[in-house]
C-alpha cells in the first residue's frame, strides 16, 4: 500500500484508530492500579582493593569489575538473604513466605543490585510498599557488604567495602511507573491500531466505541410541508401588518 492511499485509510479510519487505542489503555490502566505502590530505597557502595605497587591499571580496574559483579549477584542468593534476615534491623520476615521459592522470588524481585562497568561500584535498589522496611532492608544489605564481603570472595583483607551513597528512600511510590505505562501504551496502541486497518480495511471490520451519528436527511415531502409553512407564516404576518397599518389611519 502506497503511503498517500495509507494516509487516507488511517483518515477514514479515524473511529477504528481511536477505539483501539482507547481499549489497550484502559486495559494498562486497570492493570497498573491492580498492582501494589512501591517505594524505592537506593544506595551505592565502592569495593577497594589494596594493590601492590606497580599493579598495572587495567588490571586493577578489571579486577575491581570481576569482583563488584560477584557481589552484586551474591546479594540475590539465599544465604545472603538469611545474612540480611539476622543482621538485627527492623525487617519484618513474616512479609516473606515459609516456602523457599517463594521466598527467593519476592526477594529477587525486590532488591536490584548491579555493578558500574570497570568502577567497583555496585548500586543496591530496594523495592518495597513500606517506606520504612525498604529502608532497613537497604541499611542491612549494606551493612551485611561491609562486615562480611569477604566470605564471598578470595580477596581477603586487601578488598574493603565503602558506602559511597547511603540509603535514600523516594518520598512518592515509583512501582507502577503510570507516566512509562501510559506512554507506553499509548505507541503500542497506536501500533497495533494502525497494523490492524492495515490487515482489515474493509469497512465491516470497523471498530466504533462511540455510536457513529446519522444525519437525518428531509425528504422532498418534507422540504414541500416546510415551505407551506413558512409560506403561511409570512402571509399571516402580512395580514397582520396590513390590520395595524388600517388601524393606525
Amino acid at each position: 500500500m502506497e503511503l498517500i492511499e495509507f494516509l487516507k485509510l488511517i483518515k477514514r479510519k479515524k473511529q477504528t484508530i481511536l477505539s483501539i487505542v482507547l481499549v489497550i489503555l484502559l486495559v494498562l490502566v486497570i492493570f497498573t492500579v491492580i498492582q501494589p505502590l512501591e517505594h524505592s530505597t537506593k544506595s551505592r557502595v565502592m569495593l577497594v582493593q589494596n594493590f601492590k605497587e606497580g599493579t598495572d591499571p587495567y588490571t586493577a580496574a578489571k579486577s575491581n569489575e570481576y569482583l563488584s559483579v560477584i557481589l552484586s549477584k551474591v546479594i540475590l542468593s539465599r544465604d545472603f538473604f538469611d545474612e540480611v534476615m539476622e543482621s538485627g534491623y527492623r525487617i519484618k520476615k513474616d512479609y516473606f513466605s515459609n516456602d523457599l521459592r517463594k521466598e527467593m522470588n519476592k526477594w529477587n524481585k525486590m532488591v536490584d543490585a548491579s555493578s558500574i562497568n570497570d568502577t567497583g561500584i555496585i548500586v543496591i535498589e530496594v523495592f518495597h510498599k513500606d517506606r520504612y522496611q525498604s529502608e532497613q532492608i537497604a541499611s542491612a544489605i549494606n551493612h551485611i557488604l561491609k562486615v562480611k564481603h569477604t566470605d564471598y570472595h578470595g580477596g581477603g583483607d586487601l578488598v574493603s567495602i565503602k558506602i559511597i551513597d547511603k540509603p535514600i528512600t523516594s518520598n512518592w511510590p515509583v512501582k507502577p511507573n503510570i507516566l512509562f505505562n501510559l506512554i507506553f501504551g499509548l505507541i503500542f496502541g497506536i501500533t497495533v491500531a494502525l497494523i490492524y486497518i492495515n490487515i482489515f480495511p474493509e469497512g465491516r471490520y470497523d471498530i466504533r466505541i462511540f455510536p457513529k451519528r446519522r444525519m437525518k436527511k428531509r425528504t422532498f415531502l418534507e422540504e414541500s410541508e416546510w415551505r407551506s409553512v413558512g409560506g403561511l407564516v409570512d402571509e399571516k404576518y402580512n395580514e397582520l401588518n396590513i390590520d395595524k397599518h388600517v388601524e393606525k389611519k
